[in-house]
Parts: structure tokens; sequence; C-alpha cells
């Protein structure tokens, strides 16, 4: 009777051992991917406009490297007809994510580049992101409208009265 209580136990501490051992095996090999874009509040007419993009990935998928891809801004001026499509340029990951990016290896930086609108432009720029991330394809739209002016000061300047 003793033997068979140390069989049984001994076979459900492996059977434990094994359920648990496949579900952190199955869930280290999947991961998230987020985003997150960086717009002004405003550009200047006749200037090219940066946007800072910055992907990441968490989870067991792998390095991030090839994850993401497809990636482009889609944007127009509001009353327009139809979104102009930009992709990005790779670009080396910003200081403050120097730190992350080392110990996980994890992020991935971009920009985009809206050209200059002409002198005289006014109103707001409306957008949107696409990429693919894992194969996933995903939009996500902007969360605020970019003001253009002829005489756009960054926000540095407008909160600091510049």
């Amino acid at each position: 009777m003793k033997k068979i209580i140390i069989i049984l136990g001994i076979i459900g501490v492996s059977i434990c051992l094994l359920w648990f051992g496949l579900i952190y095996w199955i869930g280290s090999s999947f991961g998230g991917g987020g985003s997150e874009l960086k717009p002004p509040d405003t550009i200047k007419t006749g200037e090219p406009t940066d946007i800072e993009f910055i992907v990441y990935a968490t989870g067991g998928g792998g390095p991030i490297k090839g994850r993401f891809t497809d990636i482009s801004l889609h944007y127009r001026l509001v009353g327009e007809n139809t979104y102009k499509a930009i992709q990005p340029k790779s670009v080396a990951i910003p200081e403050n994510y120097q730190e992350a990016a080392k110990k996980t290896l994890q992020y991935e930086a971009y920009e985009f580049t809206i050209p200059p609108y002409p002198k005289g432009t006014v109103g707001e720029i409306e957008y949107y992101t696409e990429m693919t991330f894992d194969g996933y394809p995903s939009r996500n739209n902007g969360t605020k409208k970019i003001k253009v002016s002829d005489d756009a000061k960054s926000s540095y300047d407008l909160k600091n009265n510049l």
C-alpha cells in the first residue's frame, strides 16, 4: 500500500511538472508587440517634418528583428479626399530607450518624414499607421491632429512663451 502511494505521488508530481513545463514552454514562445508614434503638435509650412516611431516586442517570441514589417504612415490634410502613404527609415534607438534596448533587444526605431507643405497652407493633418507584427496586420489611428501653419513654433516654445 505504501509503495502504491509513493508511485501515485511520483506520477502526480511528474504530471504537474510536465503540465507547468508545457504551459511555460508554450507561453514563452509567444509575445506581444506595440508601437509609439511621437507626432509634433504643429508643423511649419515649407519644412519637412520628422516623426519618431518606436516599435517593441514582449514575451518570448524571439528577437525583434524582422517581426515588424510593412510599416507605413498615411496622412492627409483635413478635407482632402485621399491619404498619402510614406514608409519609414530605420534610425538609432533614442537615448531614453537605450537602457531597455540593451537588456531586452526588443526595440526598433524608425522615422517618417512628411514632405513640406507649400507656404500659405493652413489646417490640420490627420493620420494613421499600418504595420504587420508576426504576420498579423494592424492599423492605429492617430490620437491627435497636427496643426499646419506658416509660423509654427515648437510645443516647447509655446509652453515657455519664447
